[in-house]
């Protein structure tokens, strides 16, 4: 696939129509350039659905679908705008979850303090109420009445608390256990992030993320208050950053960065400059990107049941079909000569991007159902770009002849 043809604004990515049209109707608004948003709808639409759920690859085993979104956009090019314009969604859901939290965590902790003096009682009462036997056996009390069991203890309410800044390795531990495992690290400073300590110091802990395997606060670079151990955290990632600044920070980072794994996590495109073609005036009216943001709070409205036990989505035959298809062709480009044989951690990647990608396609458009043979080859197309764009920017860069 030719990267310069899709990366045209003109080209119909294969969306699904709703998220398509509100894609549209963003670049229309802000200007910003269509990579920048689509990356960043792409990122909501993730964060969305992945606490809910998880992806049968016909190609590995079951994983989480959460997405790390990073595109390159210029000085001026708004990205703010963009990731302003797609979170706002996300954003509002956030305000009612702390309206409900606060309230919530007050009865928690009188209910826990209730709790807490009635056990201290109860077990004060217990002790006073046995004695031992000459044999050293313990026995009930005089009257043979045995206590009732002592009651649960309060469950802990859970909340969403998914919009997160750049965080230190402490502060993500604290975010996670404090409220529903599921967070999207958004950031128009690119920079900041990737220079930051969880980047440069704690990249096992990212890499776990992505993955979806546990994680504890032991490997954390300071000493850690108490004790954290996150089961099944979900984290994506949404970043806009200057080519060069994200350049300059692979370059001091290089051995994390690709060696360790996260490079080619990151479902990175460049964004076309559009400064210079913007125009004056208001865009075409349209609700598209208000219809996107209804869909977006219906899936965060979703059963909780899920998120303690994620629906887990399958193929249909046909397209775990084209998913396998996908699969042999980047393996094999992965040989000696082939395409792909110079970033073969992209490569080795990119089906199972391909499945979390369908499945996110499948769960916004039509909730739990197993993933179509057309949300498949979205899932395929989209992968097979951002390989590419990977390839581009990262491959072997061709030599000026001599």
């Amino acid at each position: 696939m030719n990267h310069r043809v899709w990366r045209d604004e003109r080209f119909a990515p294969p969306l699904p129509p709703l998220l398509w049209n509100a894609v549209c109707a963003t670049y229309a608004e802000t200007q910003a350039p269509y990579a920048s948003v689509l990356s960043a709808y792409l990122g909501v639409a993730t964060t969305a659905v992945q606490s809910f759920v998880r992806v049968k690859c016909p190609t590995g085993p079951t994983c989480p679908v959460n997405g790390w979104f990073v595109f390159m956009a210029g000085s001026g090019e708004r990205k703010s705008s963009a990731i302003n314009a797609a979170t706002s969604s996300i954003k509002e859901f956030d305000r009612k979850e702390r309206r409900l939290a606060e309230a919530a965590h007050q009865e928690y902790s009188v209910k826990t303090k209730i709790w807490e003096k009635s056990e201290k009682r109860r077990l004060e009462e217990s002790n006073s109420s046995t004695r031992e036997s000459s044999e050293g056996i313990e026995v009930e009390n005089n009257e043979g009445v045995k206590r009732p069991p002592s009651p649960p203890k309060p469950e802990k309410p859970l909340f969403f608390n998914l919009l997160q800044e750049n965080l230190t390795p402490e502060a993500l531990y604290e975010i996670l256990d404090r409220n529903v495992p599921s967070i999207l690290i958004r950031s128009a400073e690119g920079g900041l992030v990737f220079r930051s300590p969880l980047f440069k110091k704690n990249p096992q802990i990212l890499a776990s993320a992505w993955s979806g395997e546990d994680i504890g606060n032991s490997r954390a670079t300071r000493k850690p208050k108490k004790d954290i151990y996150i089961e099944d955290p979900k984290l994506s990632l949404l970043i806009g950053v200057q080519k060069e600044i994200f350049f300059d920070s692979f370059r001091n980072n290089v051995s994390l960065m690709q060696n360790g794994g996260l490079l080619a996590r990151m479902l990175i495109c460049e964004s076309e400059a559009k400064r210079g073609y913007r125009t004056a005036g208001p865009p075409p009216p349209t609700d598209a990107a208000e219809k996107f943001h209804e869909r977006i709070s219906q899936i965060l409205s979703t059963d909780r049941a899920l998120l303690k036990n994620p629906y887990e989505i399958e193929f249909e035959p046909w397209a775990a079909s084209a998913i396998q298809r996908y699969y042999w062709d980047t393996e094999q480009g992965q040989l000696p000569g082939g395409p792909f044989f110079e970033i073969p951690e992209a490569a080795s990647r990119t089906a199972e991007i391909a499945c979390r990608l369908a499945a996110v396609f499948q769960f916004f458009e039509h909730g739990p159902s197993p993933v179509s043979s057309k949300n498949a080859e979205r899932g395929v197309e989209f992968g097979n770009w951002y390989l590419t764009e990977h390839l581009r920017l990262f491959g072997p860069q061709p030599t000026a002849p001599q």
